[in-house]
């Protein structure tokens, strides 16, 4: 925030010298406190991790972090927040998933569902979630406690002319596909008239 800038310059401008310093001057600050362990927070203007209730959405464990995992932690965020992000694709072979899909149309239908991918996708989803259980957690506010989820709630993005909004199937792990199918249309349908 440049009105935080004391400003040197001509008719009380900010120069690069004044942002210069006064950046020195903020990481000499936190560096003199570095032997805090501080959570997480907001850098560059990014607010800090909320305080949520995932207990409201099932069952939750917490846990807290060992000295390694908090020192993860602390490092994996300020990547995130200093590091240009990148993403990944990959290519797989569906061959004999859309042979699967195609010959359950005739069945799908008569239950009133459009198997498409994405019933496949979110049960794969759900499936590594199951798998590996250290990927369903949220980290506290606090920077210390793990919230380990003990229930697989995906939420799948819609383009609305309003925006992107994401519907949430809860407890996608013990959903057949045939109703992940019915309930992606269904909340799909809901997304888009609001």
């Amino acid at each position: 925030d440049l009105a935080q800038v004391t400003p040197t310059g001509p008719k009380n401008r900010v120069l690069k010298e004044d942002v210069q310093g006064y950046v020195k001057n903020a990481l000499q600050q936190r560096s003199s406190g570095a032997g805090s362990s501080a959570a997480p927070s907001g850098g560059a203007g990014i607010p800090a991790v909320p305080d949520i209730d995932f207990s409201q959405f099932g069952e939750v464990e917490e846990k807290p972090m060992g000295r390694l995992m908090k020192a993860g932690a602390t490092n994996l965020h300020r990547s995130w927040l200093n590091v240009p992000h990148v993403t990944q694709f990959d290519e797989a072979d569906i061959t004999e998933l859309e042979a699967f899909r195609k010959s359950m149309k005739d069945e799908a239908a008569k239950q009133d569902a459009k198997l498409t991918p994405l019933p496949f996708m979110i049960k794969a989803c759900a499936y590594a979630l199951q798998k590996f259980p250290q990927f369903n957690v949220s980290l506290k506010s606090d920077g210390e406690t793990l919230v380990q989820k003990h229930y697989v709630h995906i939420g799948i993005a819609v383009d609305t002319p309003d925006g992107l909004m994401v519907p949430v199937i809860r407890n996608a792990d013990q959903k057949s596909l045939i109703d992940l199918a019915k309930e992606s249309v269904e909340l799909a349908g809901k997304a888009q008239s609001k």
